[in-house]
């Protein structure tokens, strides 16, 4: 029995239809401020194209996300071991003595850690995602490391 093959290709793509218009355009944004690292023109457009490469579109006149990306130090609490009181020492038969370590709350230092940062709002001015990554050291590369993190985290929603 011979069953023709164009309606069922049309009815799938009629069934398809709602489907790919419910996709709905690109998402828009703008670049409100962007890391001041040197030659942040450059930092810019590398920006504009991690954007893009992720499905977003710039549009400066209406755009649906306005995102500023920062560059932050945050104070963090390291432990730090070995802070303590003893006695003893090596002897024939291995340790002998004791140890008392302080309290919890003098066993941390403080570190200043660089972050970026990335806050995405919309045009009313609320905040639709905000995110933060750790910037591994002082290099470019570890910076642009964290903003592509933060740019794949960014909800396409």
């Amino acid at each position: 029995m011979f069953r023709p093959i164009l309606p069922i290709a049309l009815s799938a793509l009629l069934l398809a239809l709602p489907a790919l218009a419910a996709d709905g355009p690109e998402p828009s944004y703008r670049l409100d401020c962007v890391p001041d690292v040197g030659r942040s023109e450059s930092l810019a457009d590398w920006l504009r194209l991690r954007l893009l490469l992720r499905g977003f579109d710039e549009e400066t006149d209406h755009p649906a996300l306005r995102l500023c990306f920062r560059i932050d130090a945050q104070q963090r609490l390291i432990p730090s071991p070995g802070m303590g009181v003893g006695y003893g020492g090596w002897g024939g038969r291995g340790w002998g003595g004791g140890y008392w370590g302080y309290g919890a709350w003098w066993a941390y230092d403080v570190e200043m850690v660089p972050v970026a940062s990335l806050v995405a709002q919309r045009p009313d001015g609320s905040v639709y995602w905000q995110g933060s990554q750790d910037i591994a050291d002082g290099s470019a590369a570890a910076l642009q490391d964290a903003l592509r993190r933060l740019v794949e985290r960014l909800p396409l929603d």
